[in-house]
This record gives C-alpha cells, structure tokens and sequence, in this order.
C-alpha cells in the first residue's frame, strides 16, 4: 500500500509540474495585449470637456507591468503595478480642459522587444490650436516662394516604362522627372494611367510618401502609381518621392544618400526660411500640380493628394498652396503645431525644440513651415485620420491642425491607433470603422 502511495503521489506531483511548465510555457509566448484588454465607453475615444473618462480592463491572469500615463504627448508617471484578475476601471480621471490621455503598459521583462498594449482618447479634441502664432505674412511669403518656382520654365522628362503583364492591356506607366527650381532637386516618380484615355476625362491622383530615405516604402513604386489609376473610374496617378531621388536605383544608391545627402534631413535646424529642407519638399509637390495640371486628360475639376505622416504633411501644405486641389486624404500628419511646446504639450515631428531647444531661429521661422497654417487657406474635402495613441505625430499636434482647417472635412479618430496601422484583435474594427470609409471617400472621387 504504501508503495501505491508514493507512486501516486510521485504522479501528481510530475503531472503538476508538467501542467505548470505548460502554462508557464503558454505564458511566455502571450502578448500584453493577450493578457489585458483595454476599452473605452465610446469606441472613438472623444468624450466632451467636464466629462470623467474611465478606461476598463478585463485581465485574465494578474500580472506585473511598467504602467505609463501620457498626457498631450509628456510622460506624467510610470510605475510599476500588479493588475488582478477581472474586469474593473483601470484608470478614472476626470477632465476640465482639452487633454489628449494615453495608457500603456510595458512587460517589465521582453524577451526580444518591447512588448506593451495602449489605449487613448481625446477630450475636447476640437479646442487644440497651434502654439506658434501664425506669421502675418506667412502666405505672402509663400507665395513668393512659388513664384519664383514658377520662373524657370517647365521642363519634363518622361520615359515609358513596363507595366505588369496582367495590367499591360489597360494602363501605361511612366518614369517622370520635372524640373524644379534652379539648383533645388526636381521632382520625380512614376505616373500611371488608363491606356487611351481622352482628353479632360480623368482626375488627378497624388500619392505622397513618409518620412525616410533607404526604405522601400520611401521611393516611388510602378504598382503604387497603378493601384491609384485604377482606383474608381480611372486616374492619372503619381506617386511622387518626397526627395527628388531617382527611381528604380540599387539598394546601395538609397543606403548611400541616407549616408550622405539626406542623412538626418528632416533633423535639420531651422537656421533661415529659405534653405531649410522641407521648404524644398514642399515646392517640390506645387511643381507637380502645375505641371499635371496641364495634362491634356486632366478632366479640369479634380485633384486629389493621399498621405500619411510626412506625406501627411505634404498633403496638408500643397491644400494649402494651392486652390485647384480639391480633395485630400492626411493620416496621421507631421510637421504640424511645431510650436506645441510653448502650451506645454509636445509639438509634431521633427521635434525642433527637443532636439536643439527654443532658438531664435526657431521662434523666427519654425512657423513658416507648420503644416497647421496651410489648412487655414485650404478649400478642399479634407478626409482626415487621428490614433490617440500615436507617439510620433501626437493627436494633440494633430487636432491643433484639423481645427484651423477650411472647407467641408472629416475626422476619423481610434484609440488603438498608433503611427502604424492597428494589427491583431484591433485590426478588424479598426478597417471597418477607420480604413474602409477613407477608401471609400477614395474611391467617390475617382468615380
């Protein structure tokens, strides 16, 4: 007997362990975001000025986690906290003036990387407003800056290129460099449209890229240009790189602009109005809608500009240069309330003052160059998007842009979205509720 007790015992104390190693197992292999579910009463994360905000957290296993709270993109705490198992409101806090909130929380201990789930939302989202004063001459200025553009004569290069073979039947495609001003980078990139199409029948579709150099997603793409003229019912599509760098290069080309050139462009300082990097970018865009514009199948009606990021930011300033662009799609843009920092909160990318502080130079000129100001003399359909938990192009920078924005627009706003898109349990909600109607807006234009 006794015998038959040890082995019994001896065979549940194995099988305890083998369960334990099982879930310990199971345990290292989940995600925060396995572990901790984070929601909010209104699925868009805007709640009103004198409002108390709960967030709610359904844990099925306590754990130990970094716990940050940012509040209008500065880091207000970070401690370390237990979370029991439950459902229950994780973090109350009631709001009296406009706040943009976010909560994370890290595993105090990753395997490889930083691993961590966020949630946030925006109080009062429609009060933000730039922290720079808007310059009295800021669109004089500009227009100048256009002007002077515009005195070198317009000259194009454009060489067709292949188009994939299950497009060939329906669409060309071309490798395009314009001219710029003299000595600036000109513009280049691929246009695509449908093959035969007639003249003044098409619309105008602009793709604008984010911020980088050696990336693929930096350099104008043949299957990007594609994808647009094949949107709706056609367009004359380009995808436009933001540097003026050539296309179709070998991978050592980009590595070595990143290198040299371009390394750490968008890192500049401001040290005057006319040699700073993005005054380029910018003009860069206004040259190619001049010369679109003159295409004989422009349909004379349409011009759309889509862009995240840096392309956000370019979006934003060519709406506001110029008239004949009447729709535009800006997700998640940059270069946008510079001056964020003099209302205590942080600005948008590049971070001017946290990289060299409140120079003059800056206070000067930095304002000049915030893509807020362009939407104020912007006429077109604005679709636009907003993560509340964007680290990058923080929502506050972000809504102090979309609030000085003329014309008819729209806000989408999630509070899982980072700077990239949502992926994993948030993906689907997000792509019903974000993405799919942004595309549609798309799609309406082009028709």
């Amino acid at each position: 007997m006794k015998t038959d007790n040890i082995a019994r015992v001896v065979r549940f104390v194995l099988t305890s362990l083998f369960t334990l190693c099982g879930s310990l197992t199971l345990w290292a292999q989940t995600t925060m975001e396995d572990r901790i579910t984070l929601t909010l009463d209104n699925w868009d994360g805007c709640y009103e000025v004198g409002q108390t905000v709960a967030i709610h957290a359904e844990v099925e296993e306590g754990f130990e986690a970094i716990r940050e709270v940012w509040i209008n993109g500065l880091l207000e705490s970070s401690e370390k906290v237990f979370v029991e198992a439950g459902k229950y409101d994780i973090f109350t806090r009631h709001h009296d003036e406009p706040t943009s909130v976010m909560l994370k929380f890290f595993n105090p201990n990753p395997k490889k990387q930083r691993d961590f789930t966020d949630i946030g939302y925006c109080v009062g989202k429609e009060q933000f407003r730039p922290g720079f004063e808007k310059p009295a001459d800021f669109m004089e200025w500009w227009q100048e800056q256009v002007a002077m553009v515009r005195q070198t004569p317009i000259e194009a290069i454009i060489t067709e290129v292949e188009v994939p073979e299950k497009f060939a039947e329906g669409y060309v495609c071309y490798d395009v460099e314009i001219n710029c001003s003299e000595g600036g980078a000109p513009v280049r990139g691929y246009m695509a449209m449908p093959k035969g199409a007639v003249n003044k029948s098409m619309p105008i579709c602009i793709f604008t890229h984010g911020a980088g150099v050696r990336g693929g997603g930096n350099r104008s793409k043949i299957d990007v240009a594609l994808r647009y003229a094949r949107q709706g019912g056609g367009s004359i599509a380009f995808d436009i790189n933001a540097h003026g760098m050539p296309n179709d290069q070998p991978q050592s080309y980009y590595d070595n602009l990143d290198k040299t050139t371009l390394k750490d462009y968008k890192d500049r300082a401001i040290e005057n109005r006319e040699d700073y990097y993005f005054r380029g970018m910018y003009l860069r865009l206004q040259r190619l809608v001049d010369w679109m514009c003159t295409l004989p199948e422009w349909d004379g009606k349409r011009v759309l500009v889509i862009g995240g990021s840096q392309g956000g930011a370019q979006a934003a300033a060519i709406c506001g240069l110029d008239n004949r662009v009447t729709h535009a799609v800006i997700r998640e843009p940059g270069m946008m309330d510079l001056g964020g920092f003099l209302k205590n909160r942080k600005s948008g990318p590049p971070w001017l003052f946290d990289l060299y502080g409140k120079t003059p130079e800056l206070m000067k000129w930095g304002p000049y160059f915030d893509t807020a100001f362009f939407l104020e003399y912007s006429t077109a359909e604005l679709v636009y998007e907003c993560g509340w938990v964007d680290m990058s192009c923080t929502p506050t920078s972000i809504m102090a842009g979309y609030n000085l924005a003329g014309g008819k627009k729209t806000l989408y706003t999630y509070p899982y979205r980072r700077h990239q898109s949502p992926r994993g349990k948030y993906g689907d909600e997000w792509k019903e509720k974000v993405n799919d109607p942004i595309n549609k807006f798309v799609r309406r234009v082009l028709k």
